[in-house]
């Protein structure tokens, strides 16, 4: 997949350019506008391509060209472009390690995680080549080589969410471990991975996902959730922002129910939890998304789990009133993941039935750009959690995730129509992706583990549109 040039020869008093292939017109254009770049995508493109220019003078005059052939043969869709580690590129220092988020970059596939070589887990930043999937030299970076702070240098820690500005400076969100709970981690890393800044939290605060709005409304955001009290639930749904300069953290906002003022029951002694899972920015606002999961008392005094999104203005605060699933469709839903597709946001988690021995099954929800809902989809997967969603430069939906068993198993695939399209599902040993990303290209790239002598190892593996 790739671009391919036209470029037509003409005479000077050419004013109008069709470039045509097979016969149907491709677009409209002047000479100013070449060289035309003609861009594969896929393998549907996999055929003979004939081109011929309708050309057209200032007096109305028209000519043709002769055909010029090009033969277009692209791996099929889901094909490996590249994997790490492979046997050229073993990570032969690591006693463990996974990874927990991947941005496919214009430059690198970049990707966070937790990586232990010895002396611990610790958060972990790696930079892939994007076309060959190595390790590219100076990477991965562990906290403790950029941090000030004594304390997160020497403590067990661990890397979640991962995001990358429109200069290439790299956000990393995660925890370091205090009397093993965890504290909420954040920071910002030149493209070279040197610190910008970096900010801690309190113990029981936990990042799940990180984003960062561009310029002129450049922000810096961080969802996840705090824990109300001393046990690891109930817990509250959290937005952190901060200032993408220096990192200068703005008062957060507390997601608790109710979210509304109409819920049956408002939980006064915030009895249940809220999660924050994802967040993406609005292209045309510069707010922020965000989804998550709930715990909602119905009118049936039953607590199933349903999906929530917000919006989130850095300056204002939320804007309009948060959404909450009403479960009309399954008893249980989640959202874990989210992307801008078009002009539409995805969020990719989970639904269950209310029926004993229920298994979870994949479910992919779709929202305006406004933010509101616009339809749901389950998948006919089971027991499986998609953990991550992407969209490919055509508009296929990939989702990553993972089947739940006595072994794990990756589950990689795109939705084409109606059909699944395999792109991975898994190895013989207990392996699981968490997180998708695709590039201006086209091709993307997932994340996590596989196992081997019963360790877990980090894998990248980036697959053909």
């Amino acid at each position: 997949a790739g671009p391919s040039s036209l470029g037509p020869l003409a005479r000077d008093d050419v004013v109008q350019v069709q470039p045509q292939l097979r016969g149907r017109p491709v677009c409209g254009l002047t000479p100013a506008d070449f060289p035309y770049t003609y861009e594969v995508l896929s393998a549907k493109q996999n055929f003979d391509h004939v081109f011929t220019v309708v050309v057209e003078d200032d007096e109305g005059l028209t000519d043709i060209s002769d055909p010029a052939e090009m033969t277009v043969l692209v791996p099929e869709t889901g094909a490996q472009k590249c994997i790490y580690p492979d046997e050229l590129n073993p990570d032969v220092l690591a006693v463990s390690s996974w990874i927990s988020g991947v941005v496919y970059a214009d430059d690198a596939i970049v990707a966070v995680g937790t990586r232990d070589v010895g002396d611990g887990p610790r958060l972990t930043v790696w930079k892939f080549d994007r076309d060959g999937c190595g390790v590219l030299p100076g990477w991965p970076i562990p906290v403790g080589s950029w941090t000030k702070r004594a304390d997160v240098k020497t403590s067990m820690s661990g890397g979640t969410a991962v995001a990358v500005d429109e200069e290439g400076n790299i956000v990393v969100g995660g925890f370091s471990l205090v009397n093993l709970e965890p504290r909420r981690y954040i920071a910002m890393l030149s493209s070279t991975g040197s610190r910008v800044w970096e900010e801690i939290g309190q113990v029981g605060e936990e990042i799940a996902g990180v984003a960062v709005a561009p310029k002129p409304k450049a922000a810096v955001f961080a969802v996840g959730w705090r824990r109300s009290g001393l046990d690891p639930k109930p817990t509250d749904a959290m937005i952190w922002h901060h200032m993408p300069d220096d990192g200068t953290p703005s008062p957060p906002d507390i997601l608790a129910a109710p979210f509304t003022p109409d819920e049956p029951n408002p939980d006064e002694k915030n009895e249940y939890s809220e999660w924050a899972r994802a967040v993406v920015i609005e292209p045309s606002t510069g707010y922020a998304f965000v989804v998550g999961e709930r715990e909602y008392r119905d009118n049936n005094f039953q607590l199933p789990t349903r999906t929530f999104a917000v919006r989130y203005n850095a300056l204002t605060g939320v804007v309009g009133d948060p959404w909450t699933s009403p479960g009309s469709s399954f008893f249980h839903d989640s959202a874990d993941a989210v992307v801008v597709c078009g002009h539409q946001f995805l969020a990719a988690g989970w639904r269950r039935d209310d029926a004993p021995n229920a298994l979870p099954a994949p479910l992919i929800q779709w929202f305006t750009a406004d933010g509101s809902p616009a339809g749901l989809r389950s998948l006919p997967l089971t027991p499986v959690h998609l953990r991550g969603i992407a969209c490919d430069r055509e508009g296929k939906l990939v989702g990553a995730g993972t089947r739940d068993g006595v072994l794990k198993d990756v589950q990689v695939f795109a939705v084409i129509d109606d059909a699944l399209v395999w792109y991975d599902q898994g190895s013989a040993g207990d392996d699981e992706a968490v997180a998708v990303s695709c590039d201006r290209r086209g091709f993307c790239a997932w994340g996590g583990y596989r196992t081997k002598d019963g360790k877990r190892y980090a894998v990248v593996r980036a697959h053909h549109p």
